[in-house]
């Protein structure tokens, strides 16, 4: 148990910097192809990092002349460090129980259970909505108001987009997120998510 939490926190720190990265250095920037190349390796990066064992720098140890030891003259007394009642039964729940893990597992399942809610309302929206084969794609006219979205190579829009301002400009944006399948870098992240939750 305490691998799989020490596992979790150590990737948790790493992406949590390398977010912070982002957002102070990358998220204003043009350069989408390496703001994108760089999150997917800082994932990467942060799910193999606790499982590389770093050697770090460790002086010799250094050995000391022979010393001669009278019998018990140089003995400490032993000494009992106790705690307290209800502190050491506290310590000792946390440390004996499952309580941790079972925590993280009632997390990892509700995060599950989001991430198929959303899957299930894409699915419905396929199902409801008309779906347009077009070169290379798919066009899902939806009932519902909302920003145009694409996941996988489904590109929905609300039946009235024509009327929309610069609909051209967010159809061509849409359609450069399923060329470059953004919809997999999403489901990663998604995926992390749910263990990092």
């Amino acid at each position: 148990m305490n691998s799989l939490v020490n596992y979790i926190m150590e990737s948790g720190i790493s992406l949590s910097l390398f977010a912070l990265i982002y957002l102070f250095f990358l998220r204003k920037e043009t350069f989408f192809r390496t703001n994108r190349l760089f999150l997917l390796l800082s994932v990467a990066f942060s799910l193999v990092l606790p499982l590389l064992t770093i050697p770090v720098y460790a002086p010799e140890p250094l050995s000391l002349p022979q010393v001669t030891v009278t019998p018990y003259a140089n003995l400490l007394e032993t000494v009992v460090v106790r705690t307290h009642h209800l502190a050491g039964e506290v310590e000792s729940f946390v440390i004996s129980s499952k309580l941790i893990l079972e925590l993280y597992f009632t997390g990892l399942a509700i995060m599950c259970f989001m991430l198929f809610v959303q899957l299930f309302q894409i699915y419905r929206f396929i199902r409801k909505g008309t779906v347009l084969p077009q070169n290379g794609y798919k066009l899902v006219l939806i009932e519902k108001v909302t920003s145009p979205f694409s996941f996988l190579n489904y590109l929905f829009i609300q039946n009235n987009y024509q009327q929309i301002p610069g609909y051209r400009k967010m159809l061509d944006h849409e359609l450069e997120h399923i060329r470059q399948g953004h919809t997999y870098d999403v489901l990663l992240l998604d995926i992390l998510l749910i263990f990092q939750w």
